[in-house]
């Protein structure tokens, strides 16, 4: 059965940013990654756990069975927030910046901010534009792609991609950002950045 708290790292504090504001866990183990299925099952084994310990018709609930059935609820309460909109929750360095968990920009500011982007005719204004967001905020890879594709210009891409690289928080899925360059030249520009840290 999957532990409450299901994010391991090495023993220390981590804080993470959400935005319904800032918690801070204690967790020890090591890092590991954990699958909606994962979360899934260990929702599904305390739901049999819970059917086990429903009374039958006609008696009455005992103070300790409804203790655990209260508990059981509030494991499945907390395991139903780390089930993200899409992919894996994975705890890895780049995610993890003095002890704090750094999330990228939440899908409402994104799309706001590529909206804003969109109304810009011109490159130069769109990478002032993205200059301000880099320096406030930080990106997921499939955030940066988005940013990428509303450039035509490869030259403008990789300006694009200077500005934003330094604080994508998934460094490990940046070689998605290559096949958005189509000269050979300014896809091994792109690697280089890519490699900077």
């Amino acid at each position: 059965m999957l532990p409450i708290f299901i994010i391991l790292l090495l023993a220390e504090p981590v804080k993470v940013k959400t935005p319904r504001g800032d918690v801070v866990v204690n967790v020890s183990g090591k890092e590991k990654d954990v699958s909606i299925k994962d979360v899934k099952n260990s929702i599904l084994d305390r739901l049999e756990e819970i059917e086990k310990l429903l009374p039958k018709p006609g008696t009455e609930m005992t103070h300790m069975r409804r203790k655990r059935l209260i508990n059981l609820l509030e494991q499945i309460a907390g395991l139903v927030e780390f089930i993200p909109s899409e992919g894996v929750i994975s705890i890895g360095d780049t995610l993890k910046k003095n002890g704090t968990i750094i999330e990228g920009m939440d899908d409402s500011s994104f799309s706001k901010l590529v909206e804003r982007l969109n109304q810009e005719e011109f490159s130069e204004d769109k990478l002032k534009i993205l200059e301000v967001a880099a320096s406030h905020n930080y990106f997921y890879v499939y955030q940066v792609c988005k940013v990428l594709e509303g450039f035509t210009d490869g030259e403008d891409r990789l300006k694009a991609l200077r500005l934003l690289w330094p604080v994508v928080v998934d460094r490990e899925n940046g070689f998605k950002i290559l096949s958005l360059f189509e000269f050979e030249d300014e896809k091994s520009q792109a690697e280089k950045i890519l490699k900077e840290d």
